[in-house]
């Protein structure tokens, strides 16, 4: 259970094959899309946004609270993920020699266990972390897009689950 809310917290690391659909299709109601800035220095060399999130993987179930934190270096190039939560910490980081070069990194968890209070649990989830934004809508006051992070998933085969973060350069 711990794993699946540390996964879920990565949900700021997602793929951008473009924003969720809107509309009355109601298999996508679980799925947010957030642009957040980041926080930067004077030089803009160096940033993060760091924010805390809360999430129950049943109703009834107590709220868990997962903290994120993105990392931005420019020079050298370096990007670093980090999501925890409760005592399970997970860290993703790249550097590139050209900041240029596309990146796309995704991980998948699934899980099939007995759980106290739900019974049998199965969940599925995909997290993705990338800096190549074909595909995606970017919102007009994002005018330096520096990553975008996504986890969806579902538990027990119900609906999808997840949100999609776009992290931008200050305006």
């Amino acid at each position: 259970m711990v794993t699946l809310l540390a996964l879920f917290s990565l949900a700021f690391l997602g793929s951008a094959n473009g924003n969720w659909p809107v509309g009355n299709d109601d298999s996508y109601e679980g799925l947010k899309f957030y642009e957040m800035n980041l926080e930067c220095n004077d030089a803009l060399s160096e940033c993060e946004h760091r924010f805390s999130g809360h999430f129950s993987a049943f109703k009834g179930l107590p709220f868990q609270t997962i903290d994120h934190v993105l990392e931005y270096t420019k020079d050298p190039y370096q990007l670093k993920f980090d999501t925890k939560v409760a005592t399970v910490d997970m860290k993703a980081r790249f550097d590139q020699d050209d900041p240029s070069e596309t990146f796309h990194f995704c991980s998948e968890l699934t899980e099939d266990k007995a759980v106290p209070v739900i019974g049998l649990y199965h969940g599925k989830w995909t997290l993705c972390l990338e800096n190549d934004f074909s595909g995606l809508t970017i919102p007009a006051d994002c005018t330096a897009p520096v990553a975008v992070s996504k986890i969806v998933g579902s538990l027990n085969d119900g609906k999808l689950l997840g949100q999609q973060v776009l992290y931008c350069m200050p305006s």
